[in-house]
């Protein structure tokens, strides 16, 4: 079995350059010999105001910062393996990474650096993903997916049709009856946007299920004569305790009869007959 070297680093977030307080927040994984260049990063910004009280993360912000991070590295990863020759990639990971995020005052800093031997550089990813940052989270955290996790399952798809590069991402939309407005974690447009969003049912408790088929319902009614919007794609994961499949189905029916806006409810298991469909709906537009 052939083994490849590679380099890692770890991205932080840092509270105060001052006292050097951070918490780890992702990893990038390079690969110079097999032209690999991939990144996995948290959007889990409630753990970060909960260790720095004073910090008052803005979660949105935080989002977008992330999102545009790994949207820049898959760009720069997709450029190494189609446009440059071997021999121009950068031999340091530290050179790759300071084309994507500058030294300056950013929050997010990588901080750490190593590497080694490996047989299989995407699962290498999700191991130093789990061992620096996932290990750290609470424990309900463990015993749930969240929206970054979802999103993620319908990502590679979108990565594997040239999806992911032609949506927009972090659209924020108001509604025309509340002083209040809402975002999306990405969209699509034609004549109207249509955005798509990853939504988490891998929860711990039935209540809580029923909670957030509550709160989309909600938000529809908010956003509901928005002109702008065309279909809401909503990417849902499922529990994957037995007991809650239930509760699931309840809240997937629910949302079905009672969504005020144009909405598609995809299933994990659909993903990859979604991704095409979208691809060919793109296509013609």
């Amino acid at each position: 079995m052939s083994e490849y070297p590679f380099q890692f680093a770890v991205l932080r977030y840092v509270h105060d350059p001052a006292t050097e307080e951070f918490i780890n927040v992702g990893v990038a994984v390079y690969s110079r010999e097999e032209r690999f260049l991939k990144a996995k990063i948290s959007q889990k910004y409630q753990r970060l105001s909960d260790t720095f009280l004073s910090a008052n993360v803005n979660g949105s912000h935080y989002r977008r910062i992330a999102n545009s991070l790994e949207n820049a590295i898959l760009r720069l990863h997709r450029r190494y393996q189609n446009e440059l020759a071997l021999e121009d990639l950068p031999a340091q990971i530290e050179s790759v990474l300071a084309q994507v995020l500058t030294p300056d005052n950013s929050s997010l800093v990588f901080g750490r650096f190593g590497g080694g031997l490996t047989d299989n550089l995407t699962e290498e990813l999700d191991y130093l993903y789990q061992r620096l940052v996932e290990r750290y989270t609470d424990a309900e955290d463990t015993q749930r997916r969240d929206e970054e996790e979802i999103w993620r399952v319908y990502r590679e798809e979108f990565d594997r049709l040239d999806v992911t590069r032609r949506l927009e991402m972090g659209v924020t939309l108001r509604s025309p009856r509340y002083d209040q407005s809402y975002e999306f974690r990405s969209a699509w447009r034609n004549e109207r946007l249509h955005p798509l969003e990853p939504v988490s049912f891998d929860l711990v408790r039935p209540g809580s299920i029923r909670e957030k088929a509550n709160k989309w319902v909600g938000r529809s009614i908010a956003l509901e004569g928005n002109e702008e919007i065309g279909t809401l794609y909503m990417l849902v994961g499922a529990p994957r305790r037995a007991e809650l499949r239930h509760t699931y189905e309840q809240a997937l029916l629910y949302l079905k009869n009672e969504m005020r806006l144009d909405c598609e409810i995809v299933e994990e298991r659909d993903a990859s007959e979604f991704s095409e469909k979208l691809a060919e709906m793109m296509s013609q537009h």
